[in-house]
């Protein structure tokens, strides 16, 4: 295989299936996953980097609309929302000195945003082989491209990597436009835009069944006395009459390379009911336990914690 681009780093992929069986464990075991339910997940994709000779304003264009579209064929009840909407600036949430996101101020953020999930794209490397084409008995060699993207998953409950996988898209193509790739001409990258046709789609139901597996969570925004604010309203499947807990999830680890991140699995603090609603907020009263502490997580009780 030969490399015309190759960005530096790696990646460690993981099935779905993997990540969710060495994860999350049994998803009933803390509230209601978006799969269960009729709940509205809202998620944001605020990264999209480009280390490949493919033109970076045509993937901002193109392949983030495409992806949204996918995401959203994929489970409609998914809602993407338009980082800038939520005041999320990955620029600028990065490790001081390196070229690492910052994974806490990304929940932190995410959290006072009401979001659950956020996602970063990096289109790494553009590489190529060949392989047979053609009615069997008659198969020739041809050149073949793949464009590869490493996906990010983040939780905000925990600031942790939920995924980190790298989804790839192949187009075959001429030996000439083989050749200008090599070259670093630009102009003819558009021979692989059916690669990063691919790529969207894949990556779309890649981030869809992980967002499913996920337990429903929205986040408390402000508390004055009894009565509690959340960043979730009707666009989320909220209601008046629904009942809530709050976990305490604000504890917070050091983890490797000085990595912080929420410590997940708090001690339910309070039972609250929902008393009104608007499009992207709700109002509810505590009707039991403790007071409740800003951007704690709240969950829908599933059958076993249920009175």
């Amino acid at each position: 295989m030969a490399s015309i681009i190759t960005a530096q780093g790696c990646s460690y992929p993981r099935t779905i299936k993997t990540w969710y069986a060495s994860f999350s464990g049994d998803r009933k075991a803390r509230g209601i996953a978006i799969i269960d339910s009729n709940l509205k997940s809202i998620i944001t994709i605020p990264y999209l980097e480009n280390k490949t000779l493919y033109s970076s304003d045509k993937l901002k264009k193109v392949f983030l609309p495409k992806l949204v579209a996918a995401v959203k064929e994929a489970n409609e009840n998914i809602i993407v929302v338009n980082p800038e909407k939520v005041g999320l600036n990955v620029q600028a949430e990065k490790v001081e000195g390196t070229d690492q996101l910052d994974n806490f101020v990304l929940a932190q953020k995410g959290r006072s945003a009401g979001i659950s999930t956020i996602i970063t794209c990096t289109f790494t490397s553009i590489t190529s082989d060949k392989k047979k084409k053609g009615i069997w008995g008659f198969r020739k060699y041809k050149d073949i491209v793949h464009m590869h993207m490493l996906l990010n998953i983040y939780d905000t409950e925990t600031g942790s990597k939920i995924l980190e996988e790298t989804v790839t898209g192949s187009v075959f193509i001429d030996e000439a436009d083989l050749a200008m790739l090599y070259n670093g001409n630009t102009a003819n990258a558009a021979i692989l835009d059916s690669a990063v046709d691919d790529i969207a789609k894949t990556a779309g139901i890649k981030i869809s069944t992980v967002v499913s597996l996920q337990p429903w969570k929205g986040y408390i925004k402000s508390i004055s006395g009894e009565r509690v604010t959340l960043n979730a309203g009707s666009i989320s499947g909220l209601k008046t009459g629904d009942i809530l807990y709050a976990y305490d999830s604000g504890n917070i680890i050091e983890g490797k390379e000085k990595h912080k991140f929420y410590l997940p699995g708090g001690r339910v603090t309070c039972k609250m009911e929902i008393q009104s609603v608007t499009p992207e907020t709700s109002q509810a009263v505590i009707i039991s336990g403790e007071r409740c502490s800003k951007d704690s997580c709240v969950i829908f009780p599933n059958e076993d914690q249920e009175e």
